[in-house]
């Protein structure tokens, strides 16, 4: 049901594109920053993709006039704001404008991870997933039949009407608007619970702003060789290469090989990985 379905993900690696020093943190710490979705780049995805459920729900109302999609409406418009989600961007399509954009004007780092070790819902806990590794959609039509899915769940009360509200919250993180197509995001999404499954939240200052987060550390995945390699973005200083190469070993990541963004480019050539670069 919803995003418990199956989603496929193809590729076997997707970059984290990143400044230098949220690099030096995510080695040292072993651990993936989920940051609140309220202050991204663009706060208002969310409730973008609020509207559009809502409009979903208002069609089926539509065709049968049962009074139950409206309480569905309501509750769910209630929640928006209110909604929170803790997230972490990665891409599939690696080139200049992806470094120019997050990773310090192609000063910064992109980390390959092996995607597989992410996987899709990472952790279950009493049968409610709380984090998923989705593709983002960029035309809302393509996220409608999980969001219907949920909605016919509860309509034959199959779901309580706050469950069906959650499922279709955490579906709107799904979505981004068509001018960012270009990205081709995969995203880490947690919803925080009282389980408190990550620990406790994290704050650090960001342009003038207080930010939240919570800490994904690689030991959850169970695995010593969750990255696949890092690659400098295009306009990294030569001269630190090989302090990056020795910080990595000082934090037993001495296995992951460092590529320019031009070795990059040649690698995936060679590997045939379906990874994009421009």
């Amino acid at each position: 049901m919803g995003l418990n379905s199956n989603i496929k993900i193809i590729n076997s690696t997707t970059c984290h594109c990143c400044s230098l020093n949220v690099f030096k943190s995510i080695i040292k710490n072993k651990s993936i920053r989920l940051c609140d979705m309220r202050n991204s780049n663009d706060p208002m995805e969310v409730i973008a993709a609020g509207k559009y459920i809502i409009n979903l729900i208002d069609d089926e109302y539509k065709k049968t006039n049962n009074k139950k999609y409206l309480l569905l409406k309501e509750t769910f418009k209630e929640c928006i704001p209110e909604f929170n989600p803790y997230v972490a961007s990665f891409t599939n399509m690696v080139n200049k404008t992806i470094f120019k954009r997050y990773a310090e004007d192609g000063q910064g780092i992109g980390i390959n991870f092996h995607s597989s070790y992410f996987g899709i819902g990472i952790y279950i806990v009493n049968d409610h997933k709380e984090i998923y590794y989705v593709p983002v959609v960029y035309d809302p039509y393509d996220s409608s039949h999980y969001a219907l899915e949920v909605i016919n769940y509860y309509i034959k009360e199959q779901i309580t009407i706050e469950e069906a509200t959650l499922e279709l919250l955490k579906i709107s993180c799904m979505y981004k608007t068509k001018e960012w197509k270009d990205e081709k995001e995969i995203r880490i999404f947690y919803v925080p619970s009282e389980k408190k499954l990550l620990g406790e939240k994290h704050f650090f200052e960001k342009g003038n702003k207080e930010r939240s987060y919570y800490n994904l550390e690689f030991n959850k995945f169970e695995t010593e060789k969750i990255i696949e390699n890092i690659i400098l973005g295009p306009n990294f200083q030569k001269e630190k290469v090989q302090c990056i190469k020795e910080f990595l070993k000082k934090n037993k990541f001495e296995y992951v090989n460092v590529y320019s963004y031009e070795e990059a480019y040649r690698e995936s050539l060679k590997k045939k990985i379906i990874l994009g670069f421009s």
